[in-house]
Formats: structure tokens, sequence, C-alpha cells
């Protein structure tokens, strides 16, 4: 005799987080505190995103401090323009895919509020 649980498929076995993207939660976890911290002890929205803000870059300007350098050099032989040229690049990649994403965000969001 079998009960209807039987009949039913077993369920995946849970992968828990592991190394960086627990790192991640953690970090979010705690962005997600601060937030509730302030607003529950009745901080405006936008002192709220002020401090998440300053938490922000001061978290970054910890990691920047306290990691260690780059351990690549650039050889004697590579010509400065083509180094020079590449961090341009590298920095313009960043800034034209954070320029769509706003665009793109802003468009959305002030159709939505459109809308309603």
């Amino acid at each position: 005799m079998t009960s209807a649980a039987d009949d039913r498929l077993p369920l995946p076995p849970v992968q828990l987080p592991k190394g960086r993207e627990l790192q991640r939660r953690r970090h979010g976890d705690a962005g997600v505190a601060l937030v509730s911290l302030l607003r529950s002890r009745g901080v405006s929205v936008a002192g709220t995103a002020t401090a998440a803000t300053a938490a922000t870059a001061v978290l970054l300007a910890l990691v920047l401090v306290f990691l260690p350098g780059s351990p690549d050099t650039i050889p004697g032989d590579v010509p400065a323009t083509v180094v020079w040229n590449f961090r341009l690049a590298s920095l313009g990649q960043p800034a034209v895919l954070w320029a769509a994403l706003g665009l793109v965000g802003g468009w959305l969001v002030d159709r939505l509020a459109g809308s309603r």
C-alpha cells in the first residue's frame, strides 16, 4: 500500500553557497540590515540612500587600501601610447555600459510612471 506522498518526485538536494558567492550574500545581507536599521529609526529615504552610498564607498576604499597591488608589470618594450590607449578603452567600456543601462532604465521607469 503506497501513499500519495510516495508518488511525488523527490526534491533536489539543496545547494548551499560557497566561497565568493557566500561573501557576496553576506555583503548583500549587511546592506539590507543597514537599510532596515536606518528605516526603522525613522531616517528618510534620502538619508538612508546617502548612508548606504557612503557605506559602500568606505567598503570599497578599505578594499583598495588593504588588498595587495597587481603583481603584473608592463614590459619596457611596450610603447606608452599602447598602454595609455588600453587604459582609456578599459575605462570607456564600462562607462558606455553604465550609460546605456542608465538611459534604458530611466526610459523604462519614466514609461512605467507615465502609465500610472
